[in-house]
């Protein structure tokens, strides 16, 4: 077998691995949310389709569970929601030698291209492991093993995030799925004063009861964002 033919081979099992893992897996994700909120994104995840029983609203966020197509079908159609993050793994640690240890026995490769650097954003309480910089060190230090050689940063403009939450001694890491705040629509090439996310401004629509059927009045209209975000909706554009 030439070397040609090996590097085929090589792609198409590590293509399986990821249709098996990422793709056709069910796992959790987590939708980060303005607190207060919260229900107008789990009434979004349900019109999607998803499975009510698997969908659960906390102070801050929404957790569902679906397959990866679902997470993307939640990055383009939440219009309440700022953020999507997919839960990796969840185990118990208590320094960071344990904390690496059970870093190191994920298959970053899966997830991440080779020679990331990803930016570690953690959180902690209630924990022994309470110093954001070692824990983020032992993260860091987990995932550059994955790959031989030194690993360089990455030359793509996208940043990775990989977010680590301790709670009471359980870690959760979770990789940000949707890059830029999903309130960022793309419309807009500036910001007028006092600017009003348009997650916002669908989540207050959306608890006022608007009816596309019926005309929109905004008599504080600014920069426009409710009014754009009302005539999105009532074209069924996605977010």
């Amino acid at each position: 077998m030439n070397d040609s033919n090996k590097e085929t081979v090589v792609n198409d099992a590590f293509a399986k691995r990821v249709r098996r893992h990422i793709i056709g897996r069910m796992r959790d994700y987590y939708a980060i949310v303005s607190p207060g909120f919260e229900a107008c994104a789990r009434q979004e995840l349900i019109a999607l389709g998803l499975d009510e029983g698997n969908i659960r609203a906390s102070t801050g966020g929404v957790t569902f569970r679906g397959r990866f197509v679902d997470c993307q079908r939640a990055n383009l159609h939440l219009r309440a929601a700022t953020r999507i993050l997919m839960r990796i793994d969840s185990f118990t640690a208590t320094n960071p030698r344990q904390l690496e240890k059970r870093c190191a026995s994920i298959s970053w490769e899966l997830y991440l291209t080779e020679g990331t650097r990803p930016e570690i954003r953690v959180h902690s309480q209630r924990s022994r492991l309470y110093h954001s910089d070692v824990v983020a060190e032992a993260v860091r230090k987990a995932i550059s093993g994955c790959w031989t050689g030194s690993p360089q940063i990455s030359s793509t403009d996208f940043q990775q995030t990989v977010f680590v939450r301790l709670s009471d001694d359980r870690v959760t890491l979770s990789l940000d799925s949707s890059g830029a705040p999903l309130y960022k629509r793309g419309m807009k090439q500036g910001s007028a004063r006092a600017p009003l996310r348009e997650s916002l401004a669908a989540a207050m629509l959306m608890c006022a009861g608007y009816d596309s059927r019926r005309p929109l009045v905004d008599p504080m209209c600014g920069s426009g964002t409710l009014s754009i975000e009302a005539a999105m909706m009532a074209k069924g554009m996605a977010a």
